[in-house]
């Protein structure tokens, strides 16, 4: 499955969708085709024109600015979503767009970077994962993740690999496979061998899995 697919994949009909930092605006394109409204924003005015040509639904509204703020901006009182989506932009800066966040959306994120920091994260504000994809895109791995209100606190192989690393995945065994491959042949540091035996622990999981 690949990045945009995987992201697509876990949204569902809702009244209100926001796709934070939208870009070309595919996502918000199909989220249109089942949420009654769609709020597209992005910091860049030239991404937003770009969103304009390849989302021609009537349901969709445009907005120019940085983050959750767009949701307050110009309004009488506050949007509140039923689905926020965030992807494609590290993991750090998905983190301090929810830092404070009050509401009860849904979560869609797809963190380019940091990604144990953000399963973390999520149960530090009152979030638990509810799906953990495995995305392959032109040789690369990504992370897809949605995340609803609740409680849990992730386990170190959990926050590193996935909070379903147990249940069959072929995309993340075949990543889990990759990664031990590369620790095998760098430095052998504390950080690397934790990581690797971290890695074939998940990866017997996955050779068990039915």
């Amino acid at each position: 499955m690949k990045r945009l697919e995987a992201v697509c994949s876990l949204i569902t009909p809702c009244a209100l969708f926001a796709d934070i930092g939208t870009d070309h605006g595919r996502v918000a394109a199909f989220a249109a085709k089942t949420a009654d409204r769609v709020i597209a924003s992005d910091i860049s005015e030239k991404c937003l024109e770009k969103a304009r040509k390849n989302t021609c639904a009537g349901n969709v509204e445009f907005l120019v600015g940085d983050g959750l703020s767009v949701l307050n901006c110009g309004m009488d009182k506050p949007v509140m979503p039923d689905i926020i989506a965030l992807w494609g932009m590290g993991g750090p800066t998905i983190a301090d767009f929810l830092m404070g966040y009050k509401g009860n959306a849904a979560l869609i994120l797809q963190p380019q970077t940091d990604v144990p920091f953000v399963r973390r994260f999520l149960g530090g504000i009152g979030y638990k994962i509810t799906h953990d994809i495995t995305a392959f895109e032109r040789g690369k791995f990504y992370d897809v993740i949605r995340a609803a209100r609740g409680s849990e606190r992730l386990s170190n192989i959990q926050a590193q690999f996935g909070r379903f690393y147990r249940q069959k995945d072929d995309l993340l065994k075949a990543r889990l496979i990759r990664l031990c491959e590369s620790l095998e042949g760098y430095k052998p540091t504390k950080e690397n061998i934790k990581l690797l035996k971290t890695a074939q622990r998940a990866l017997k999981y996955q050779d068990n899995a039915k």
